[in-house]
Order: C-alpha cells, then structure tokens, then sequence
C-alpha cells in the first residue's frame, strides 16, 4: 500500500484563494404564446373513386358446421383438465370414468 503525504520542509506562502459566492435570481419562465392558426383537419387519401370488387373468387356464404356422421365414436371425454379423449368402445368409457386425476 503507497501512502502519499507532504513534506513539512515544502511549506508554500501562498495564502488560500477567496471563495466567491453567485446569487441567482428567481426564475420566471416566458409568457405563454398561443398558436396564430387553428389545427385543420387531419389530412386524407381520396378514396371515390375505387372500384367495388366484382369477381367471385371466394365465396363467402355461412360454412356448414362440421358433424361427425359416423357410428364407431359413442363419444368424447375429458381425462384432465382440457385433454379431450375418443371413446370408441364401452370398456374405454368406463376405464376413463374409473381414472383419477
């Protein structure tokens, strides 16, 4: 560890500088100054004259619902929380009620 000191023998006449103290005034902020023009409206692209769209490339009538029309699910069960499960037979039926969680 270095220590730095000041030797005795190199004593210096000057005397110490006076400390001057700045006063400053209470700040007053400028006057309010209001706009000389209104705010217009905001600016827009002219959309007249676009054309409607005529072509029937996609359809857009109400989509039948989706129905399961076959006979081999007897239905759906919740083993836990959101996972849904297909029933096929009786015996998978009660195997998913006996389950706990």
């Amino acid at each position: 560890m270095i220590v730095y000191t000041q030797s005795s023998s190199s004593k210096s006449s000057k005397k110490p500088a006076k400390k001057t103290v700045t006063v400053y005034s209470k700040y007053t902020p400028p006057p309010f100054k209001t706009k000389a023009a209104p705010i217009s409206a905001p600016r827009r692209a002219d959309h007249s004259n676009l054309p409607s769209v005529t072509s029937s490339v996609a359809s857009t009538a109400k989509k039948e619902p989706l129905m399961y029309s076959g006979d081999k699910l007897l239905g759906i069960s919740v083993q836990h929380k959101s996972c849904l499960a297909p029933i096929f037979s009786q015996e998978e039926a009660t195997d998913a009620a006996h389950m706990r969680r």
